[in-house]
C-alpha cells in the first residue's frame, strides 16, 4: 500500500494552498472595484514560506507561485520571479541575523518586503517612462498596504497552525518507523 510521509503530504498541501491563494487573488480580489480589497495574499504566503520552510522546499513553492502570478498578472516579464526570489533572499538573510519565529518580527519582515514590491513596481514603471508622480502613487497603494498588513497577522497564524499539524504527523511517523524497525 502506498503511504505518504508527513513531509510529502505537507509539501503537497502547501503547493495546493499556493495554487488556491493565487487563484483567489487573481480571480476574486483583483476584480474588486474597491482599492481596499486589493489584498496581496501571494506575498503573505511567499514571505511565510521563505521564513518558516527550508530553502529548497521554499524555492519550489515560490517558483510555482511566481509562475502562476506571471500568467495571471499584467506585471512586466519576470517581475514576480525577481520579486519573490528577492523576498526569499532577504527573509533568509534576516533569519540568520535575528530570530524570525515571533509573529511581530515576521510582520516587520513582511512589511519591508511588501514595501520593496512597490518600490520595484515604481522602478520598473519609471524605467519604461510610464511612472506616475510619487505622491499619487503612494496614495493609491496606501489602502492595499494597510489592509494586507493587517490581514497578514491572522494569515501567518493560520499558516503556522497548518505547519504545526504536519510537524505532529512527522513525529508520529518517526515513532511508528522506530516501532516497526
Amino acid at each position: 500500500m502506498l503511504r505518504m510521509r508527513a513531509w510529502q503530504v505537507h509539501a503537497t498541501v502547501m503547493i495546493f494552498l499556493a495554487i488556491a491563494v493565487v487563484y483567489f487573488q487573481s480571480y476574486v480580489l483583483a476584480r474588486a472595484h474597491s482599492p481596499w480589497l486589493h489584498i496581496d495574499l501571494a506575498t503573505i504566503f511567499v514571505v511565510y514560506v521563505a521564513i518558516e520552510h527550508l530553502l529548497l522546499g521554499a524555492l519550489l513553492r515560490i517558483f510555482c507561485v511566481a509562475a502562476m502570478m506571471h500568467m495571471f498578472s499584467g506585471a512586466p516579464d519576470g517581475f514576480y520571479l525577481m520579486y519573490f526570489l528577492l523576498a526569499i533572499v532577504i527573509a533568509n538573510l534576516l533569519a540568520r541575523v535575528i530570530a524570525l519565529h515571533k509573529l511581530s518580527s515576521q510582520i516587520l519582515v513582511f512589511l519591508g518586503i511588501f514595501l520593496l514590491k512597490f518600490a520595484l513596481i515604481y522602478a520598473s514603471l519609471n524605467k519604461n517612462q510610464r511612472a506616475p508622480d510619487l505622491l499619487p502613487f503612494m496614495i493609491r497603494i496606501f489602502p492595499t498596504l494597510i489592509v494586507t498588513t493587517i490581514l497578514s497577522v491572522p494569515i501567518f497564524g493560520l499558516l503556522a497552525r497548518v505547519d504545526s499539524m504536519f510537524d505532529a504527523s512527522a513525529r508520529r511517523d518517526r515513532r511508528q518507523d522506530l516501532i516497526e524497525n
